[in-house]
């Protein structure tokens, strides 16, 4: 996804002056931040994977350098639980990882079928639209507005106006 040419989209819509244009704006915007906030949230898990993997990896390598030099067999042991618990570390955010993968690419999905449904729309179908979106969001700019929230609406104007 082109996030260039994404936001060139939503420019062309803000150039008109109504309130059904500043409501599809503040929609496409809206699913552009899910699509955003999944992809750093992957992002992340697969920071925390690779870390995790490699500090396992590490401690394994400690573990095994202390235990030759020092001729004691014993501290290995010690060594040991420490790299399995990163190492399961590591593999659960791999599994974080594809699932952030899968989610994204649902959200990225949604996004596009509601710019198809915006681009073949009349005015009667974007005024429902927008007005669908006021009614469920009254205030885009309110803290209290979650991410679930944002992807409900967008899939109610999806069942409503896809075809």
């Amino acid at each position: 996804m082109d996030l260039n040419r994404e936001i060139f989209n939503i420019q062309d819509i803000s150039q008109r002056t109504d309130k059904d244009s500043e409501d599809i704006k503040s929609l496409l915007i809206a699913s552009l931040a899910l699509i955003i906030t999944l992809h750093e949230q992957k992002r992340r898990a697969k920071i925390m994977a690779y870390g995790s993997h490699g500090t396992a990896l590490l401690n394994g390598a400690f573990g095994i350098n202390y235990a030759y030099h020092n001729d004691n067999k014993i501290l290995l042991f010690l060594f040991l639980p420490v790299m399995l618990y990163f190492a399961k570390n590591g593999f659960d955010a791999n599994k974080l990882t594809r699932d952030y993968d899968t989610k994204l690419n649902d959200k990225i999905a949604q996004h596009n079928a509601l710019k198809n449904i915006l681009e073949s729309a009349n005015k009667k179908q974007i005024h429902g639209i927008a007005k669908t979106f006021r009614d469920e969001i009254p205030d885009i700019t309110n803290a209290n507005i979650t991410p679930d929230q944002i992807s409900k609406t967008i899939h109610h104007i999806l069942m409503k106006y896809e075809r």
